[in-house]
C-alpha cells in the first residue's frame, strides 16, 4: 500500500541523513533553535494515488525558526511526499569537525517539477547491468527526483529477457558468459528479478517503462529462432527486421 511506502522512505532517509558521512567541510554555525521533528502531512484520499504521467508531485516544507520546533512537509499524496523527504534530506548538514550534530536553516519552500517525464534511459542490451546494479541506478535517481526509467531491455545485440513460451530467445541471445559487455556470473535475468527492479522503482516513485526492440533491431532473436528474421546479411545487425510473414511457432 502507499502507507507503506511512506513508512518504508522514512526509515530509509533516516538512515541516509544520520547514517552517512558528514557532507560540510565548513565550522558548526551558531544554532538558534533547535529542530525536533519533521511532520508529513497527507491526506487521506493521497494514500492511494496511482502513479503515472499526470500524477501529482507538489510539495510544501516549512521549516520554522524559534521558538517553533517542528518542521512540516504537506502533499496531497504519498509521491509528492517522498519528493519533499528528499529536498528535507539535502538541506540536512552534518560538519566534519562534528559529525555527531546536524544542522538545517530555516527554509519555506513550495516545490513542483517542471516537466512531468524526468527519465533515463538504460540500455542493458548492449551493456549488461544486474538486477542489483539496476537498483542502484533506480536510488541514484531518487536523489534526483527522476521518475521514469526507460528500461531498454531487448535490442540486436543482445536478448536477457526470459520468454516462457520462447526459451530459446534469451539462452541463445543473451551475451554469453566472459563476453565483454557483460562482467557478471550469468548475462540474462529472471523473471523474479524484472519484477522485483519494477517494484522497487515503484516505491520510490519511479514508473519503469520497458523497450522491446522491433521490428528492427532484431539480430538476437535470430541466434535462437533464425526463421523469425530475415537474415539479409548487412554487417550492421541493427538493420535485421523480423520476418513479418513467419507464422509462429517460431521453429
Amino acid at each position: 500500500s502507499d502507507d507503506s511506502i511512506l513508512r518504508e522512505a522514512i526509515l530509509r532517509y533516516e538512515k541516509h541523513i544520520f547514517g552517512g558521512q558528514p557532507k560540510w567541510q565548513g565550522s558548526v554555525p551558531n544554532f538558534v533553535g533547535e529542530l525536533r521533528k519533521l511532520a508529513i502531512v497527507v491526506p487521506r484520499s493521497g494514500h492511494d494515488h496511482p502513479l503515472n504521467e499526470d500524477t501529482d508531485e507538489s510539495y510544501e516544507l516549512v521549516i520554522p525558526g524559534p521558538p517553533a520546533t517542528d518542521a512540516i512537509l504537506r502533499a496531497n499524496n504519498v509521491w509528492g511526499a517522498l519528493r519533499g523527504i528528499e529536498t528535507f534530506s539535502q538541506l540536512m548538514q552534518s560538519p566534519e569537525s562534528a559529525p555527531s550534530t546536524y544542522f538545517i536553516q530555516e527554509a519555506s519552500i513550495q516545490d513542483q517539477p517542471r516537466f512531468s517525464f524526468r527519465g533515463l534511459m538504460v540500455d542493458t542490451s548492449r551493456v549488461f547491468f544486474t538486477a542489483e546494479f539496476m537498483k542502484h541506478i533506480v536510488d541514484s535517481m531518487e536523489y534526483s527526483k527522476f521518475n521514469v526509467l526507460h528500461w531498454h531491455i531487448i535490442d540486436a545485440e543482445s536478448f536477457p529477457m526470459p520468454v516462457p513460451s520462447y526459451p530459446k530467445l534469451m539462452s541463445h541471445g543473451a551475451f554469453p558468459v566472459g563476453d565483454r559487455r557483460c562482467i557478471d556470473r550469468r548475462c540474462h535475468y529472471t523473471e523474479e528479478e524484472i519484477v522485483d527492479v519494477v517494484n522497487y522503482a515503484h516505491r520510490r516513485g519511479i514508473r519503469v517503462i520497458p523497450e522491446y526492440d522491433s521490428p528492427g533491431h532484431t539480430h538476437s532473436w535470430h541466434l535462437g529462432y533464425p526463421k523469425a528474421v530475415v537474415n539479409c546479411g548487412h554487417p550492421n545487425v541493427n538493420n535485421w527486421p523480423l520476418h513479418l510473414t513467419s507464422r509462429l511457432p517460431m521453429i
